[in-house]
């Protein structure tokens, strides 16, 4: 019988496979099928056992099998969700959560069952400490001092590195190289600290977690929807995009619903992706332009935050042509882009050295 049984699903699943480029509703028809035929039919029926190993852990071992995108569509049908059971495990707002997700077509239950899903209770203490911070002025300002101590060198080697790509972006968007390196740099290490926690599991736990912030319900709603939009986009499993405890993702750490708002897909690899360097650095010009006080703050609502930007890519601009005039090699030597030539010339030379 399990032999049947493994045969059946695999030949549906064969199926399924041929959907990979059909729209949503030949998914759901499928998932619907798939239902149908196997949780209400006699092969279902016959063994409680087989029933319970399927439904534990299906939709991490389907993704592996058939890929993030399919998974999510089909999933739902081939397991049905107990909402009792999530009520019971996570209270009733995130069934709630999950109830008007859904009605606006993003399912969410297969994530509430999944063995990575967890609600992130500590970030009420962290956001609270996070926005608690008060210094003098003279406390302030050697933090600043410190910031860019600590950071400067690593700035100027990573625009020498990366010279390329910074003065392309900020060419075509407009804006300023030393100022998108440095807010690589505070955002993520230049990629090397994107964020441990998964994304998807700090956006349901800001909305469980704040029920009187009308406010922050309503933008881990958008968020949520945004960050599963790209999930299936960049046909990434969801458990996959890890960020800040805030939300953040990539090396730009921006909210999900930016993406689409001032992404760009600069490497042209078909995937608007703020985990790619290209593509962060690209969504980081076309969103902070020339940097101003005002644009910087859009980014990051913090004054901190404007100064340590401002300061810390001033310093990196002086060190920087300290060190091209060291070396003597001009970065407009190392590669020759024809058109825009004489555009990254002035560029460089309009920076007062």
């Amino acid at each position: 019988m399990l032999k049947k049984l493994i045969n059946e699903i695999l030949s549906v699943l064969s199926s399924v496979l041929l959907l990979n480029n059909a729209p949503r509703e030949s998914h759901s028809n499928m998932g619907k099928y798939l239902y149908e035929k196997y949780y209400n039919g006699k092969i279902y029926n016959s063994n409680i056992d087989i029933i319970d190993s399927l439904k534990q852990g299906f939709y991490e071992k389907i993704t592996k099998n058939i890929g993030f995108k399919l998974a999510s569509e089909i999933t739902p049908y081939i397991v049905p969700y107990d909402e009792a059971e999530i009520e019971k495990k996570y209270g009733k707002d995130i069934l709630n959560l999950a109830i008007a997700l859904d009605k606006e077509g993003y399912d969410i239950f297969p994530y509430l069952f999944d063995s990575r899903f967890k609600i992130y209770n500590d970030i009420k203490k962290l956001r609270k400490s996070y926005n608690n911070i008060k210094l003098s002025a003279e406390q302030y300002k050697k933090n600043i001092d410190y910031f860019v101590r600590e950071n400067l060198q690593d700035n100027v080697n990573f625009i020498m590195q990366n010279e390329k790509i910074l003065w392309e972006t900020a060419i075509e968007y407009k804006s300023d190289p030393f100022i998108i390196a440095t807010v690589l740099n505070i955002e993520s290490g230049f990629g090397k600290k994107p964020g441990k926690r998964i994304a998807l599991n700090s956006w349901i736990s800001i909305y469980n977690l704040f029920p009187k912030d009308r406010h922050a319900r309503l933008n881990a709603f958008k968020q949520i929807k945004a960050l599963l939009d790209f999930s299936v986009e960049s046909n990434r499993d969801i458990f996959d995009i890890k960020g800040s405890f805030m939300g953040c993702i990539g090396l730009c750490q921006t909210l999900p619903d930016n993406i689409k708002k001032f992404g760009i897909d600069y490497n042209k690899d078909g995937i608007i992706d703020p985990f790619s360097l290209e593509d962060a650095c690209a969504f980081i010009a076309n969103y902070i332009k020339k940097g101003t006080e005002k644009q910087i703050h859009s980014y990051n609502p913090s004054k901190i935050y404007v100064d340590k930007v401002r300061a810390l890519a001033d310093a990196t601009k002086k060190e920087y042509a300290i060190r091209k005039e060291k070396y003597n090699s001009l970065f407009i030597r190392n590669y020759s882009l024809n058109a825009v030539e004489k555009d990254k010339t002035n560029l460089f030379q309009s920076y007062s050295f």
